[in-house]
Parts: structure tokens; sequence; C-alpha cells
């Protein structure tokens, strides 16, 4: 047993170090221009940072507490390693290493076990291995210098008698130090106010971003040419056979002259959402319909003319289907909304005949 002068120093110089650094490796973070990663090397922590932000005074009666404790298990440990008297320098290092994970993880439990029903089991055990990790660091940095000055005294020295009751005072120091940590640490950890849930915001409706209600023209409309407000535009009744598609587009003047189509209406496609679909329309014929191409279309008051949109079957059911058909009589002319439910899906392609009398009348 090694004798008590030589034992007490060597135990609360550890302490003092396993303590100090703990609370150096905390103060050192704020420092300017300081690497997190090489101020954690050099200045482990041995103490959880929640012990080191306890309101009021309490974390320096955690820290005391604390140092306490690790004492009291480093001279247990030391009893035990060192049983022959001989102050051998490596098992009383390692001793000194094994105090340290021992001290930190008891705190470190002391903290977390209150919150196991809500934590958990696993994550209760991984905390206290993670924090308990820096203390093996501690160890190998600085648990050298008590083991060096117990293994400097005197090994000869005849065997102090005192030092066996260091044992008893060792287990009632440690069984002391547990007690207390487990009723301490719980009251000086900082409440957690539980946060407040967001208030619920509507989610603002959707925008719908569909084709411009004017289509671009190449060229100024003609003299005579039918326009928007003499004509009316209208869907007919479509026609479907072998997964071929058809759909008439009419076009009647309402208006008190006669007036002229030429060429081909504009046609654009709309899903239900009114989002824009990127449909390609081919001018010409079709399965369904032929086309003659474009040419001048005179449309006496309440006469009609036909442009023919034709395509295959492409959207299958639940796929997004075409919901509105915008046409105008030309380029240029303002689009008219003609509401539809067709299986054409973006990405697809229509073709679409020129304006044309009903029966091919010119």
């Amino acid at each position: 047993m090694p004798p008590l002068k030589a034992l007490v120093p060597a135990v609360l110089t550890a302490a003092v170090l396993w303590v100090g650094i703990g609370a150096l490796s905390i103060a050192a973070r704020p420092l300017p221009r300081t690497p997190s990663v090489l101020a954690g090397l050099v200045l482990p922590t041995t103490l959880p940072n929640a012990a080191w932000f306890a309101p009021g005074g309490g974390a320096l009666g955690l820290a005391l507490l604390a140092g306490a404790l690790y004492a009291g298990v480093l001279a247990l440990l030391l009893r035990l390693v060192l049983r022959d008297g001989e102050h051998r320098f490596v098992p009383a290092w390692f001793a000194v290493l094994v105090a340290g994970f021992i001290g930190t993880g008891a705190v470190a439990a002391a903290l977390v076990l209150p919150e196991v029903g809500s934590s958990g089991a696993g994550y209760t055990a991984s905390s206290i291995v993670q924090n308990a990790a820096p203390a093996g660091l501690w160890g190998l940095l600085y648990g050298w210098l008590p083991a060096l000055l117990l293994a400097r005294s005197r090994s000869t020295a005849p065997v102090d008698r005192r030092g066996a009751r260091i044992l008893p005072a060792a287990v009632l120091a440690v069984a002391a130090g547990a007690v207390l940590l487990l009723v301490a640490a719980p009251l000086v950890r900082q409440p957690v106010t539980p946060e407040a849930p967001p208030a619920a915001t509507p989610s603002p409706a959707p925008t719908a971003y569909g084709w411009d209600r004017i289509a671009p023209s190449p060229v100024a409309s003609p003299a005579g040419t039918c326009a928007p407000s003499d004509v009316t535009l209208s869907l007919g009744t479509g026609d479907a056979a072998t997964g071929h598609r058809a759909l008439p587009v009419s076009v009647t003047n309402t208006g008190d002259a006669a007036c002229v189509l030429d060429g081909y209406p504009d046609v654009v496609f709309d899903d239900a959402a009114g989002n824009a679909m990127d449909v390609l329309v081919v001018q010409g014929g079709s399965f369904m319909a032929q086309d003659a191409g474009a040419r001048r279309v005179r449309l006496a008051p309440g006469d009609a003319a036909v442009a023919t949109l034709g395509w295959n079957a492409q959207s299958a059911a639940g796929e997004q289907r075409a919901g509105r058909v915008y046409v105008s009589v030309r380029q240029g002319d303002p689009r008219i909304a003609l509401p539809a439910d067709l299986d054409v899906k973006d990405g697809g392609s229509v073709s679409l005949t020129a304006w044309a009398r009903p029966g091919g009348a010119g």
C-alpha cells in the first residue's frame, strides 16, 4: 500500500488537473483564432458541457463534487494496482486514465439519466459514452504527471499503516459522491422550455402559369380579315377511331358584314389547373382529317368555317390531360378559352388543318 504522504499529493494533483483542464477547455472556446479542433486536442473536455453551463453557482458546485468523486475513484484504483508498495509509473498512469473515464462517465450519467424515459436507453447510453471519450485523451496527455509524482516518491520507504485507512475512506467518498451527483446534477441542469409550435399559416394557392391571352403575330392583319369582335369560336363534337382523335374548331361570323379568313387558327393548351402545356401544334392533316392548305375563306354574316385538331391518344387514366383549349382566328388576335377534357399530354403533339368551309366549299 503506498504511503499516505505520497498518495495524497498524487491524487489531489490528478483531481485538480482533471477539473482544471476541463474548465480551460470551455474557457478557450470563445477565444479568437483558436481552432476548435486544436483546442479540443490540447485541452480535452473532462466534464460534459451541461455541467459548466448550470445556472447560478451550480457549475462550480458540480465541478467540485465531480473532482471529489474522481479523487475517491483514483485512490481506490491506486490501492488495487499498487498493492505491494512499489510506486510503479505505468500502473499508476493507467489508474489515473481509468479514473478519468469513470469520473466523466459518472457525471454524464447523472445529467442524462433523468431523461432516459423520454430519450430512450440507447440514446442515453450513447450520450454517456460520447461524453466520456475525451477523458481518455486527457489521461494520455496529462495523466502521467500525477503518476510520475507518485513514482518519484521513495518506494523503499516503510509501509505507512495509515495508508490502510485510505481504502474505507475512498469507498465512502465514492459512494457519497455518486449519491450527491445523482441528486445535484438534475437540480443544476438548465430548465428546458419547450418551444411553442409555429403558428399554422395557410399555404398560398398555387400560381398557374398559363398561355398568353394574345398570340404573337409576325404580320399585321390584312384588310377585310374577320375581327375577333365579329366572330364566335366554339369546339364541336369530337370523333375517335382506333386510337385516333379529331376535334373540330368552328368559327361563325356574327357581325353585320362579310369577312375573310386566311390560313390557320392559333391553338394552345392549358391543363385543368390552368398551367400552360408544351404541346407541339403541327399545321397539316391527320388520320381523321385532310388538310387542303391555307386559302382565303369568305364568311358572309351567319356563315361558319371549321379547322380540325387531330392526334393519337396520349394520356392514360390518371395522367395529366388538357383541360382548356385557347383558340384565336389567327395569330395576333385575342385567344378565347374553350373548356375541354382531352387526352393530350404535356410534350405531345397535335395536327391542325387550315380554316375551311364545312364540306370543302370555298
